[in-house]
């Protein structure tokens, strides 16, 4: 669970929990191998503007405006599974 929050929190910029994730570390609470606190301080360095920009530029990250779009491509509602399924 520590390993996600920091992970994530690195992703959103994080200046306003870094003594948290840092006391988490000196816990062992994190496993640097999932995320070292190095990465977590390059993400800092690289800045709150450009942390944000590289998030608004990731496709995986956006909210879902057409849900039909955004699932056509799975198997279960492709119409060629829909016709097997019916022999």
């Amino acid at each position: 669970m520590w390993d996600t929050l920091v992970s994530y929190s690195s992703e959103l910029y994080p200046a306003e929990l870094l003594d948290d994730i840092e006391r988490a570390y000196e816990e062992g609470l994190v496993d640097p191998n999932y995320i070292r606190f190095d990465n977590v301080k390059r993400d800092l360095s690289m800045g709150k503007e450009r942390i944000l920009a590289r998030l608004a530029d990731n496709p995986h990250l956006r909210l879902v405006e057409d849900t039909v779009a955004e699932m056509g491509c799975w198997a279960c509602f492709r119409e060629d599974r829909a016709k097997k399924q019916h022999l």
